[in-house]
C-alpha cells in the first residue's frame, strides 16, 4: 500500500516537497513490512525516522502558519498534537513478544491513512488561505 502522491499535494512547494519526503519514509517501512520477516532494530530504525521527520515536518507548517498569522491554526495544531501524542505511546510497542511484521503493516496503514486525512482536511484549508493571501 503506497501513498498516493496526489493526494498530499496542496500547491504549496515547501509543504509540498516536506510531504514527498515523509512518503517516501513511509513507503520504506512499508516495504519492510511488505517483505517480511522484520527485525527489530531495522523496524525500531524505519519508525524513528517516519516519526522524526514528522516531527519535524509540523512544527515547519506550524512555524508558517504563525509567521502567517494563520487564523485556523490553534485548532490545526491540536491534530498535530494528536498526532505526537500518538507518537509518544510507540516507544513501548516494540517490547515483548509482538508480531513485527504485522506491527510494521498496521502502524504504516496508520500514518498513511493519518497523514492524508490531515492533507485533505487541514493542509488544504492551510494552502488556501496562503494561496488567497499572495493574490490579495
Amino acid at each position: 500500500m503506497k501513498i498516493d502522491r496526489r493526494l498530499l499535494m496542496t500547491g504549496i512547494p515547501l509543504i509540498d516537497r516536506q510531504h514527498e519526503a515523509y512518503a517516501d519514509l513511509v513507503d520504506r517501512l512499508f516495504d519492510l513490512a511488505r517483505r517480511g520477516n522484520v527485525e527489530r532494530q531495522m523496524l525500531f530504525l524505519e519508525r524513528s525516522a517516519v516519526i522524526q521527520y514528522a516531527m519535524e515536518h509540523l512544527d515547519a507548517e506550524e512555524q508558517l502558519m504563525r509567521s502567517e498569522k494563520y487564523p485556523a491554526y490553534e485548532e490545526h495544531r491540536a491534530k498535530h498534537d494528536f498526532f505526537r501524542d500518538w507518537t509518544d505511546t510507540l516507544s513501548s510497542d516494540l517490547e515483548g513478544d509482538v508480531d513485527l511484521d504485522e506491527y510494521a503493516k498496521s502502524l504504516s496503514k496508520w500514518l498513511i491513512a493519518w497523514f492524508c486525512s490531515q492533507v485533505q482536511t487541514d493542509d488544504i484549508k492551510l494552502a488556501l488561505f496562503l494561496k488567497h493571501k499572495m493574490r490579495g
